[in-house]
């Protein structure tokens, strides 16, 4: 969810303890720089890039037509930067200063942030038959964003930790995390309000449709929303009022009243507006281009069976430039990171600690860089190439055995779900077993201590030692599947809370969900992650760690609740989710703390960023797979495997080690 988080170091500087919090000592330049013009700042763009790449691009992906599973898995795996990032963290802090990786990181972001604003107006064809062409561009960038992203997030952390003293540091840790937090109501709330307010300003008016279900000695609600049925419309429905009885269906007319422009496709959505959910519409997305333009596309409305009283509801068609109005706020993105590499290249002062590096002695760049490539990216691409190679040959061979001539859509997402997880399993799975086996993993082995050698910057040394600490096989199971539960819910609670009504979500538009996830769920993060805080400070880890982790995971049935009974009432969705976000926020802290506590000793910096990194990987890993779960099991039933996804890493929980006054304030 949040991205790592460093733990305080006393790197820095003794002889500068005496300064104030508010003011900058003399650097190596001579300037005195204050903190506060640049802490928020840079830290405002680290939250920035990990928000938009793991977390709004599935958004808009999947508002833009492609299908949750599908968009999910991409989102999900394009975080393995941020889960390897430790690896090439000794790059980092040997070559260069962190100062400049810092803001040669955003220019970067920036310049790709660019990239995928152009990807996203990219025509809808397909790449290689099975990828939007807008979707593949898009990947492109965001996985420079997720590389330049993740470097900058730990030339950022040491740059923090070696230009303030320990007393500052102290003071702006809060600060930084509220900038983070920041980020992400700049990305999920403000950038999702301007990509509405511009698919409304390119839209033509929108033309609303009333649908009545008539139930006999029962009196009609009157409409909620006035409709919108100009005179002459550009989208034309016909007829804009239909009367049906229950259990019973009946179609509507839609199409444009003028052709577009040669070659440009037209997508007119069709979203649920006001009035009762027990009414739904089979299509939400239909494409005109200048040949169909004319040619009226059927939707299909449905009453459910159960309805007892006559109901009423609203569907508006609209049709908003949806591409153009999420690469405006990207561009922009792309341009306040351009602006920051400016503006810290600038104002971020020289600490002395980087100005007294001796690296005389080091190997040239290229050769550290070049072994950190072979260890990082061959892995990574071979298993990516094995499983775009599974799936061009296996399905041919498998889908004629598997489902019948013309498969049903249920058989199609359960294939693509088991297909995807089971390919995974066995190319991590096959990995693991070669390690296992004395040769493959001696040579292993070998070929990670060789690759350290010729870095010249002994990257083996730190994780050897991390994973040679007592009781790391059970804080790596306990980090991969605490949040198993979570994970997945984190994942597919903005597409729940965005699918149509039809597809049994809440059909949120885009407004009220940004709403929800600037406003109601950071503020509650932010209450409750303080309150965990003062927990585990009053009581200690040991004495707290289960109340915390049984708060975390029992609001989740709010989810379950709202999938069955799909509420209109705003205000209460609004607390369903601000209660599931407090005690996340409550919970999680308890999660950061045990990290925190295995670090402790040699190597701790470096040994809490590799815990991070496991931390990722358990988010990375469910939303893989989730989007494709949800498609196959439906809302109700996912959100009961999520309750149940939270029991394994509870497990695990009786055999963690650690003192048990950690994390308690002293009283002296």
């Amino acid at each position: 969810m949040a991205g790592p988080v460093t733990p305080l170091t006393d790197s820095s500087d003794s002889s500068m303890e005496d300064i104030s919090v508010h003011e900058g000592a003399p650097d190596a330049k001579g300037k005195r720089t204050s903190p506060w013009s640049w802490v928020i700042s840079a830290n405002f763009a680290e939250g920035l890039q990990y928000v938009i790449a793991t977390d709004l691009f599935a958004i808009i992906i999947f508002l833009m037509g492609v299908d949750k599973g599908t968009a999910l898995f991409w989102i999900s795996l394009i975080q393995m930067p941020w889960v390897i990032k430790p690896l090439w963290s000794p790059l980092v802090d040997r070559y260069g200063t962190k100062r400049k990786w810092t803001y040669m990181m955003q220019g970067v972001v920036g310049l790709a942030l660019l990239g995928a604003a152009a990807g996203l107006m990219a025509p809808n064809t397909a790449l290689f038959a099975t990828m939007p062409l807008f979707l593949g561009i898009c990947l492109v960038f965001l996985f420079i964003i997720a590389f330049s992203g993740a470097t900058h997030d730990i030339a950022c952390d040491g740059f923090y930790m070696i230009a303030l003293t320990e007393k500052q540091q102290s003071f702006f840790v809060g600060i930084r995390s509220t900038a983070f937090r920041l980020a992400m109501v700049a990305a999920n709330g403000a950038l999702l309000w301007l990509s509405s307010g511009i698919q409304r300003a390119t839209s033509p008016t929108p033309n609303d449709i009333e649908v009545r279900v008539v139930i006999p000695q029962s009196q009609l609600p009157e409409a909620e929303y006035k409709l919108s049925q100009p005179d002459s419309p550009e989208l034309v429905l016909e007829p804009r009022v239909l009367t049906m009885d229950a259990g019973t269906t009946a179609s509507a007319m839609l199409s444009l009243k003028t052709p577009p422009s040669s070659g440009e496709t037209k997508v007119v959505l069709l979203r649920f507006n006001g009035g009762s959910k027990s009414i739904t519409a089979n299509k939400e997305r239909v494409e005109f281009t200048d040949k169909n333009w004319n040619q009226p596309i059927p939707i299909e409305f449905k009453a459910e069976e159960r309805l007892k009283k006559s109901a009423a509801t609203v569907f508006r068609a609209t049709a908003g430039n949806v591409p153009l109005s999420w690469a405006v706020g990207i561009a922009l993105c792309g341009v306040y990171y351009l602006i920051c590499f400016f503006y810290h290249r600038s104002v971020l002062p020289h600490p002395h600690a980087e100005q007294d590096l001796d690296n005389a002695d080091l190997p040239p760049f290229y050769k550290p860089l070049g072994a950190l490539g072979v260890t990082v990216l061959l892995p990574m691409l071979l298993a990516i190439v094995g499983y775009f190679l599974l799936w061009e040959f296996l399905p041919p061979i498998l889908k004629p055995k598997l489902l019948d001539q013309t498969p049903t859509p249920l058989q199609l997402k359960g294939f693509d779900f088991f297909f995807n997880v089971g390919s995974w399993l066995l190319i991590v799975g096959t990995i693991a077993v070669l390690y296992l086996i004395p040769p493959f993993g001696a040579a292993i082995r070998r070929f990670f201590n060789r690759m350290s050698d010729i870095s010249g910057i002994g990257f083996a040394d730190v994780f050897g030692s991390f994973f040679q600490k007592p009781g790391v096989a059970v804080l790596l199971a306990y980090l991969l599947t605490f949040r198993l539960g979570e994970n997945q819910l984190t994942r597919i609670k903005n597409v729940f809370l965005l699918d149509t009504v039809a597809n049994g979500g809440l059909e949120f538009s885009q407004d009220a969900l940004g709403f929800t996830n600037s406003v109601v769920y950071i503020m509650a993060l932010i209450v409750g992650g303080l309150l965990g805080g003062f927990c585990i400070s009053k009581f200690g880890l040991k004495r707290i760690i289960w109340p915390m982790v049984l708060a975390m995971h029992l609001p989740n049935l709010a989810f379950v609740y709202m999938s069955y009974a799909l509420p209109t009432n705003y205000v209460l969705i609004n607390l369903l989710v601000g209660q599931e976000s407090f005690f996340y926020g409550f919970g999680f802290t308890s999660y950061l703390m045990v990290m925190i506590a295995f670090a402790q000793g040699p190597y701790k910096t470096a040994h809490y960023a590799i815990c991070t990194g496991f931390m990722a990987l358990g988010v990375m890993i469910p939303g893989l797979w989730s989007g494709y779960l949800a498609e196959l099991t439906g809302y109700k039933l996912f959100f009961w495997i999520v309750m149940i996804s939270c029991i394994p890493g509870m497990l695990f929980i009786p055999f963690l080690k650690f003192d048990a006054n950690f994390g308690k304030k002293s009283v002296a």
